[in-house]
């Protein structure tokens, strides 16, 4: 494409402009490893198509005489170079996205499952149900199974009994035990209590995804103190509030992860770690990596290595859709 060079009025805003599928070719590789091979970089490809249409017309970067940027705001772009195979995904598959009932879905993705997906108000507050977004745990089967039970996924998530496509990745189960001093400090600017003598999930999505987190302490008001619940709602205010910054997370290979600012995803079990019955730390138990609705880009390559085409695998991620061309 060519680049548009405006003058602005904190510097040079640059843009760069060119086809939709020319854009793909540099989407596709900083979004997947092209080492996943060409039927997982065609679900990539019609996946960030579809995704792409949408933030098009949605048109939210306006201001900047632009349709999209080149983050996670939109999708990555040019992270990674386009290269050969990714090139050949999107020539593979010119012109195609998923859609229902003639309209074009927004392709939701991410990196790893915990091996349920969730459904789409689950993730965002305020968010009505979408039919092609349902959650359901990521075997052959597809299976739905409840997962609100706090014992039921606490089971799941500590004991991986149940095989999915994403079970042999290290993000799909992971820990972190945060210490009294960095957990309180977090949950304050979160919560705006001074201290904090409990933490609990008290509300899950039937994938299991926790929805509302509470946190009880105490708030200092004047000369008295009032002890206090105050709940976290919803995956992105709970990642943020309880990312493991200064402590490092152990993935299910043993590797460890430093200065985290999210959580890795909200599909937890929280345990208090207590002496002479006072909290010293948490103890977060999880799986998965990011908001867990839609197609999982490492389930994907779980899909293919056991044989599915790349139809097939948008049809388990996106219920009840079909691929049209776009043009």
């Amino acid at each position: 494409g060519c680049m548009e060079i405006v003058a602005d009025k904190g510097g040079l805003l640059g843009v760069n402009e060119l086809s939709m599928e020319e854009y793909l070719y540099a989407v596709i590789p900083s979004e997947m490893p092209t080492s996943y091979g060409d039927e997982a970089l065609k679900v990539q490809a019609v996946c960030a198509r579809s995704y792409a249409f949408n933030q098009l017309m949605a048109s939210r970067f306006r201001s900047y005489g632009a349709h999209v940027d080149d983050s996670v705001s939109s999708q990555v772009y040019n992270n990674v170079e386009e290269n050969e195979a990714s090139i050949l995904a999107v020539k593979e598959t010119y012109g195609l996205v998923a859609a229902l009932d003639g309209d074009v879905i927004t392709a939701y993705y991410y990196s790893t499952s915990c091996g349920h997906t969730a459904s789409y108000h689950e993730v965002w507050e305020n968010a009505s149900s979408l039919s092609y977004l349902t959650g359901y745990l990521q075997n052959e089967q597809k299976e739905e199974v409840d997962f609100s039970v706090e014992e039921e996924f606490r089971k799941f998530i500590l004991s991986e009994e149940i095989k999915t496509y994403d079970s042999g990745f290290s993000w799909y189960r992971w820990k972190v035990t945060l210490p009294l001093e960095q957990f309180t400090r977090q949950l304050q600017k979160a919560t705006g209590l001074d201290t904090v003598e409990k933490v609990e999930v008290t509300e899950r999505g039937k994938s299991g995804i926790a929805l509302e987190v509470s946190v009880t302490g105490t708030r200092a008001d004047g000369e008295e103190k009032g002890k206090e619940t105050v709940p976290i709602r919803y995956q992105t205010a709970i990642r943020t509030a309880f990312a493991p910054r200064e402590t490092p997370l152990v993935r299910k290979d043993g590797s460890e992860v430093k200065n985290m600012t999210l959580l890795p995803s909200a599909f937890i079990v929280i345990d208090e770690e207590k002496v002479d019955g006072k909290l010293t730390a948490l103890t977060l138990s999880g799986g998965g990596y990011g908001h867990g609705t839609g197609m999982s880009q490492n389930g994907v390559k779980g899909m293919v290595e056991s044989g599915k085409n790349y139809e097939e695998i948008l049809a388990h991620y996106y219920t009840g859709t079909e691929l049209i061309f776009l043009y």
